[in-house]
């Protein structure tokens, strides 16, 4: 089960993603610095109240759509935030399939 910070993490970097945004276009929208944005989306910090409300709001969603978890079934989020998951789930698994293909390219040498 995900940790909040984790759902956090990911849900920023999908939305982020999606509204075609780098993280240093996402922290200036914000007003925070790229470390900032680079330290919530790798987990390892969390925003204040303040920054967690302007990072809802440049990214256009409700500010409890950050931390939705979309394989928990009490607040259904909506079709785009699961399509978005949807997607990262898909690129994640292409990565690790180019990297298994890569790997064993590199050790039939």
């Amino acid at each position: 089960m995900p940790d909040v910070k984790s759902i956090l993490s990911r849900n920023i970097r999908i939305l982020r993603k999606a509204s075609g945004l780098s993280q240093m276009q996402l922290a200036e929208k914000c007003e925070v610095s790229n470390t900032f944005i680079q330290q919530i989306e790798a987990a390892r910090q969390f925003p204040s109240s303040r920054n967690f409300e302007r990072i809802a709001d440049v990214l256009g969603v409700e500010p409890y759509q950050l931390i939705l978890d979309p394989s928990k079934k009490e607040i259904p989020p909506d079709e785009k935030h699961i399509a978005l998951w949807m997607l990262d789930d898909l690129e994640k698994g292409l990565q690790e399939d180019v990297k298994q293909r890569f790997r064993t390219l590199r050790e039939s040498f």
